[in-house]
Parts: C-alpha cells; structure tokens; sequence
C-alpha cells in the first residue's frame, strides 16, 4: 500500500452542514433503529435512488435503509446516512453503496462504486466496516474515506486508524492511521 496525505475539506464541510440535520433527525431514526436496527438516510441533495426488493425509489431524506438495499447518487448528488450508534456515512456524487449489515454490534457497507465517508462513533465491541472489491477496511471510532475510481481503490484516514485487508491467500491486515492513505493493489 502507498501512503500520502490527503486534504478532504469539501466533504468534511458537506458532513459538517449535515450534522445540524442529524440533530433534528435523531428521535425519528432513533425509533427506526429501536424497531429495524437499519440506517436512515438524513439528508439529500440532488437525484438520489435507493433500490429496495428490487424497486428502485427516489430518496428525499428520512428513508429507512434496510440490509440489502443499494443507494445510489446521481451527478452533483449526495446522502448522508446515519446508523444506530450515531456513526455516519456520506455518499458523494456519482457513488453506489449497498448496506449488507446493520445490527447492534456489526455494521457494515459495501461500496459498489464511487465513493463513501465515514465518521465512526467510538462504540467498544462493535466493528464498522467498508467492503470493496478488494478488500474490508475495519474501523471503531474514526473518520476516513474509501474511493473506488474503476482502476484503483484508495483509502484516506482522516483521524483514527483503519485496518485495511486486501483479499488473497497471503493477505495482511495493515494499519493505516490519521493523516495517511493507501492504495488498494489492483486486480
């Protein structure tokens, strides 16, 4: 894996105007949460879909999100999810995630395409992770970003550390902390 640091202060402040809606949402996906233990999707700017036992809906904020459904952003586009513990997902412009797990002590995402950010409420014996077609990155209590441009998959560590296992028969976890990233080998 390359390492670099990387500056994410559009997004972080995309997060940051977000957070002000968080607060507002928090008792309806709280009781969401208390019923399903699913995400919510809190906020949404441009043409977002979530596709859903294979209907495909439009997404305007204060859906639930349930284990197998795919959300997708269209250009100009972003979701913000929010999980039961408070940790919080951001799926920018031109992204597809697919939620695969979401239970009290388990979460975890797939990116599918694009990109998705992450900041992890610290919650001990609980794991977060992020799924792509390389490899999981694991997390408890961070911030950082996967990115998946066709050719590559890059990891940013904003603060915290991510654990970052790439899939093969001699595969290691590395440890990739705040103010780095990596690089995914390629297929």
């Amino acid at each position: 894996m390359n390492h670099c640091n990387w500056i994410t202060l559009p997004i972080a402040l995309l997060m940051a105007v977000s957070s002000a809606s968080a607060v507002a949402q928090s008792s309806i996906s709280q009781n969401v949460a208390d019923k399903t233990s699913a995400g919510m999707v809190l906020n949404v700017v441009g043409s977002v879909e979530l596709l859903h036992e294979g209907r495909i809906d439009h997404v305007n904020g204060g859906e639930q999100m349930l284990p197998g459904d795919v959300l997708s952003t269209g250009a100009n586009a972003f979701a913000m999810l929010r999980f039961e513990d408070g940790s919080r997902a951001l799926v920018p412009s031109d992204s597809r995630v697919q939620l695969l797990v979401s239970q009290r002590r388990h979460m975890r995402l797939k990116l599918l395409a694009g990109r998705v950010e992450s900041r992890v409420t610290p919650v001990a014996q609980r794991a977060y992770e992020i799924e792509t077609r390389r490899g999981v990155l694991g997390v408890r209590g961070t911030h950082f970003v996967v990115r998946d441009d066709g050719d590559r998959i890059s990891l940013e560590v904003m603060q915290g550390a991510v654990s970052a296992l790439t899939t093969g028969p001699a595969a290691q976890p590395e440890l990739v902390r705040g103010g780095f990233g990596a690089t995914l080998p390629a297929e």
